[in-house]
């Protein structure tokens, strides 16, 4: 059993006690624990702030006790500040940033010393004071509902439970007149559904539980100009306590708990998410997750990729994280929390890493650095999101396939940070025997076979020897005819001998009978013969030579007056 505890921390520094009971303990850098928080809490709220902070309210401790103090998160400094109290902190509420930069409240349970209580009542957080006060109270209690704020700033929940019976209804809240009216009912009631602003202005309402805690497939879509819902296309199966995200592409990921009850998930992989088309009115499954996701959070990052978190109770309490790329359709395991984060929040920072909170057991929470963005300088794998660095540039793939490939433009690449393939660049095959190597289709480096000349007539056609690149030309066997009607010798071209010649010194001779140009012993002549035959005919070739020579020279004289 492994236990932590957070002693100290600050921006540059963080003093963690762990307890691994003689097991290995990692500690991931792609995580960073925050300052310690003013209260532990699960089952909060929080929102982003027009100043870029992160505010958190509600929840309850690990006795159940409502935390009344909020609190801010400032990332600059890491730190946690003061936010206010109040009476009758919620759980299960919601919490939205109004146009004024102000922030509304909405029901929840109160975790009271004498028991649970729903709340119809609602509260305003000012941030420049840092002050709460109480706001209009909705026609009734409301928890485990949705919201979202509409494109003219008004504010819409739905849903939810009163404490007895599961909500279909709807309620509309204008910040002008401080006011809650009554919007048109959904066709179904439902527990833990999910509201999503739709790029058209309509909200995307989807699944939770109806009556019974039984998961339902309906989804329904609110039009506020008409106060009138239609029905979507039903999901593939029912979710539970599921969560929602729109894609910058104007399309919506869910991802959550399934309904074990319901027939159509006895034998479908409950490991998918699906993804809503609004304009084919569309569900289609996303690949298969790694894991099986629960009381999880979903946060667009800046490269738009959606980060994932959950927890899991057993075989140990343990959080883990995912990374979906909605662009390719893939899921990725992400280096998991250091610690464990029940029913968490999570807020994307203005400096793209985001925060985790969520705790009864620990005062702290995470913040996840996804890494320096694809196309920036890196010296190792650790600095980039994509777990890739190369050219020194982080890189979407390891980019290996050899010298033909770059991830940066100062290697040949169109862009930093995505790897292609070179064509026409200069490379090295690493064949010596080839000349001009360069890249070619498929990030192939090949170059042209290397030519060798014929030297001459008393040698073979050369070839390239792979060891040194060279050319080497073997000669052509002994008394191959050559110009000038001689052969060749050891590779020269030797001129036949026309005459024969005297004995020289160590019996050796020309051979007048024999064939042109050859040279023999006569017989009874002493030689050594551990002579090489051919060098002997070279040499009785050039003694022949002198004396043909010197003979032509003595006859002139002779003649001469």
């Amino acid at each position: 059993m492994v236990s932590t505890k957070l002693v100290a921390a600050s921006p540059h520094r963080i003093d963690l006690h762990v307890d691994g009971d003689g097991e290995q303990v990692l500690v991931d850098p792609s995580w960073e624990l925050s300052n310690i928080l003013i209260a532990p809490r699960e089952n909060a709220v929080m929102v982003h702030l027009t100043s870029g902070e992160v505010l958190l309210a509600g929840g309850a401790n690990l006795s159940d006790d409502g935390v009344e103090q909020a609190e801010i998160y400032d990332w600059k400094t890491n730190a946690w500040l003061p936010a206010g109290s109040f009476t009758e902190p919620p759980s299960h509420a919601t919490m939205t940033l109004l146009a004024s930069g102000k922030v509304l409240l909405v029901g929840g349970y109160w975790f009271s010393p004498s028991g649970i209580v729903p709340l119809a009542s609602t509260k305003l957080f000012n941030p420049v004071a840092k002050t709460w006060s109480v706001g209009p109270s909705m026609a009734g209690p409301r928890a485990y509902h949705c919201d979202a704020r509409l494109p003219n700033g008004k504010v819409f929940v739905a849903g939810g439970i009163d404490g007895k019976n599961e909500l279909a209804s709807a309620e509309i809240y204008e910040p002008a007149t401080n006011k809650w009216t009554p919007a048109a009912s959904m066709s179904v009631p439902r527990v833990g559904p999910e509201c999503t602003l739709l790029p058209n202005g309509h909200v995307l309402v989807t699944n939770g539980a109806a009556i019974g805690n039984v998961g339902t497939k309906v989804v329904e879509i609110y039009n506020p100009s008409l106060n009138q819902w239609t029905m979507a296309a039903p999901t593939s199966r029912a979710h539970l306590y599921h969560k929602t995200l729109l894609l910058p592409d104007g399309k919506v990921l869910l991802v959550g708990w399934f309904d074990k009850s319901d027939p159509d998930n006895l034998n479908a992989k409950p490991d998918d998410a699906e993804i809503y088309d609004p304009a084919s009115n569309t569900w289609t499954n996303t690949s298969l997750m790694p894991r099986r996701a629960g009381a999880h959070t979903l946060t667009l990052l800046a490269n738009e990729k959606v980060f994932l978190t959950h927890s899991e109770k057993k075989p140990a309490f343990a959080s883990f994280a995912q990374i979906y790329d909605y662009k390719n359709d893939t899921w990725t395991i992400a280096k998991s929390p250091a610690l464990y984060h029940d029913y968490a929040n999570a807020a994307l920072l203005p400096n793209g890493k985001v925060l985790i909170t969520g705790s009864a057991k620990a005062d702290f929470a995470e913040v996840y650095d996804p890494g320096t963005p694809l196309g920036t300088p890196c010296s190792k794998g650790e600095d980039c999101e994509s777990d890739i660095c190369v050219d020194g540039i982080c890189c979407d793939t390891p980019c290996d396939g050899g010298a033909c490939w770059a991830c940066s433009i100062a290697k040949g690449a169109p862009s930093d940070g995505v790897c292609a393939e070179l064509t026409g660049a200069a490379c090295d095959d690493g064949d010596s025997c080839t000349t001009k190597d360069a890249c070619g289709p498929g990030g192939v480096c090949s170059g042209m076979p290397r030519t060798c000349e014929i030297i001459d007539e008393c040698h073979e056609q050369g070839s390239c020897n792979p060891d040194h690149g060279l050319c080497e030309s073997p000669p052509k066997p002994d008394g191959t005819p050559c110009s000038g009607g001689g052969v060749c010798v050891n590779g020269h071209c030797t001129p036949n001998i026309d005459a024969a010649s005297g004995g020289v010194g160590g019996g050796f001779s020309g051979d007048p009978t024999g064939a042109a140009g050859s040279c023999s012993c006569r017989a009874g002549d002493d030689y050594d013969d551990a002579i090489d035959p051919s060098v002997m005919c070279m040499v009785l070739t050039l003694v022949a030579t002198i004396r043909r020579r010197r003979r032509l020279r003595a006859a002139a004289r002779t003649l001469s007056p």
